[in-house]
């Protein structure tokens, strides 16, 4: 007979007692994932499964029997019935903290004794931990956090047989069995004394209260601990190359996939596993100048809109750009500027055509489709691994408005509006996408043709029409478009001459720049024509 399984009155009731505690736990994790159970905080943290195996919709289930429990007619209590009404819907990682705090600062001003056995503080900070926020705070008190690691450590060295459990789980026996699985310089005191201190000094620097005094920058701590001594930057030493990737502006676009147990969840889970909770570049702002100099070289009749639109990077460590619309008849130029802009500013970029468009499918589709597909934006961000695309809706006013198969201006309101944006539920992933940091431009001749809710999410910006004043400008950057257009080297783009820009002013008085491009491609094929008779 083994050791474990000896017979005697006291084993037989561990194992007993075990298999209690077991089965109605593995009962409640069953009735939680299919929906019909909230468990309690203590059988959480024994291992039973969430209310239908989902962070969401256990805290927003417990939200809501907290906001039953709690009386709003407090002023007191006001600020956690937002933070727990937050919950019910669609909350970020954050918004899980602002509860917390709600309810601590609540307790600490007017204690509620409905809500206390519900330990909603605690649980908050579960949900934010589960959603991998690290909070600035403990959810978990010292002396609770002290408990449960002694308890978990005894029982660890218990199942490794390292310590014997008590002849009879006894109240006397179980009250000894953990000072005598932690005794004095065994291996259960220094991995307990090891996880309390890594705890503390884990709290500590979330705090700030270890931040580094003030000095030149140092190299990011990823890196330090393989320099040697004499690497490290001293006081006062540029920035490095490493230094600048870890000061770089970034965004965490995706945090969960929904309902990812299933099959379907499994091929999404597989596309966007590796992005989940990283955090994706933003592009820095380039120098403004040099940005305005580039556009209006190419763009000589453009000069109000360039100012309008470098304005709102103004200030900004990174780009970031309310929606913009440029208006303007046919042939101003204002699908090549929002393209030109794109490159200038470094980043990916796609442009829709909505003329004809008569369906939601920009938006994404379901997963249960054999075409499901995610959002434009939400495949952009995942193919490029940035989080600031630019989309291009150009000629945004011809976008169809038949509801029938769903339509393009009202999947776009959520999209430009800044704070939905930022939780905008994408319905191939089945959760919350963080668009706030894409840039959306658009164009249209006619702005009035426009669905007004749609109309006014954007920034209207007349593009003006090109003059003969500018054709000198206009036909210069063409020329040099069309020599790389063709492979040639930049330099071999040579200015337009007298005889030339005579032979085009005769020709173009201003209007569409489409047809002046055309005119300059027979300004080089004469040329082509000259080389080859010489």
């Amino acid at each position: 007979m083994s050791h474990a399984d000896d017979g005697t009155p006291g084993r037989r009731a561990v194992r007993a007692s075990t298999d209690g505690c077991t089965a109605p736990l593995d009962a409640l994790s069953r009735a939680a994932a299919k929906g019909r159970h909230l468990p309690m905080l203590h059988n959480l943290l024994r291992g039973c499964s969430l209310f239908k195996e989902d962070v969401q919709a256990d805290a927003a289930q417990f939200a809501a029997k907290a906001l039953d429990r709690l009386d709003g007619n407090e002023a007191s209590a006001h600020p956690l019935l937002f933070a727990l009404s937050e919950l019910t819907h669609v909350p970020g990682p954050e918004d899980y903290l602002i509860a917390a705090k709600a309810y601590e600062d609540l307790q600490r001003e007017s204690p509620q004794a409905r809500l206390t056995a519900m330990e909603v503080g605690v649980r908050c900070h579960l949900y934010a931990a589960l959603n991998g926020v690290h909070a600035s705070s403990p959810g978990i008190s010292q002396e609770d956090a002290a408990s449960y690691a002694t308890a978990a450590v005894a029982w660890l060295l218990a199942a490794n047989g390292q310590t014997m459990l008590p002849e009879r789980w006894s109240r006397e026996g179980a009250a000894g069995f953990l000072p005598s699985a932690l005794g004095p310089d065994g291996p259960g005191e220094q991995m307990l004394v090891k996880m309390l201190t890594n705890r503390e000094a884990l709290l500590r620097q979330s705090r700030g209260q270890e931040a580094d005094p003030p000095r030149g920058r140092r190299a990011p701590s990823m890196i330090r601990p393989f320099m040697q001594e004499e690497d490290e930057p001293e006081d006062g030493e540029p920035p490095t190359e490493a230094d600048a990737e870890a000061d770089a502006p970034t965004a965490v676009v995706f945090t969960e996939v929904g309902s990812a147990q299933t099959p379907a969840g499994q091929r999404v889970l597989l596309e966007f596993k590796d992005l989940l909770n990283l955090p994706l570049p933003l592009e820095p702002v380039p120098d403004l100048a040099d940005l305005r100099k580039a556009l209006l070289y190419e763009f000589p009749h453009a000069a109000v809109v360039c100012d309008a639109i470098l304005q709102d990077f103004v200030g900004r460590s990174h780009v970031a750009l309310r929606p913009v619309l440029l208006v303007g008849p046919p042939g101003c130029g204002k699908t090549t500027f929002a393209m030109r802009l794109a490159e200038l500013l470094d980043l990916p970029m796609e442009v829709y055509g909505c003329g004809g468009v008569s369906d939601s499918a920009f938006a994404g589709t379901a997963r249960q489709w054999n075409t499901g597909n995610p959002a434009l934006p939400t495949g952009m961000i995942r193919s490029h691994r940035h989080a600031s695309p630019v989309v291009i809706l150009d000629a945004v006013e011809k976008a169809g408005t038949s509801r029938t198969n769903g339509s393009l201006p009202d999947a776009l309101l959520a999209m430009l509006e800044k704070r939905t944006a930022r939780c905008w539920r994408d319905p191939h992933l089945e959760a919350p996408v963080n668009m706030e940091h894409v840039v959306w431009l658009a164009t249209a001749n006619d702005a009035s043709e426009l669905p007004t809710a749609l109309r006014d999410r954007f920034r209207l910006i007349p593009v003006p029409v090109p003059s003969l004043n500018h054709l000198e400008g206009l036909s210069n950057g063409m020329m040099r478009d069309l020599v790389v257009t063709r492979g040639w080297r930049r330099e071999w783009a040579l200015p337009v001459d007298g005889a030339e820009l005579r032979a085009l002013a005769a020709m173009w008085k201003g209007g569409s720049l489409r047809t002046l491009r055309r005119m300059v491609e027979v300004v080089l094929a004469a040329r082509d024509l000259a080389d080859a008779v010489h």
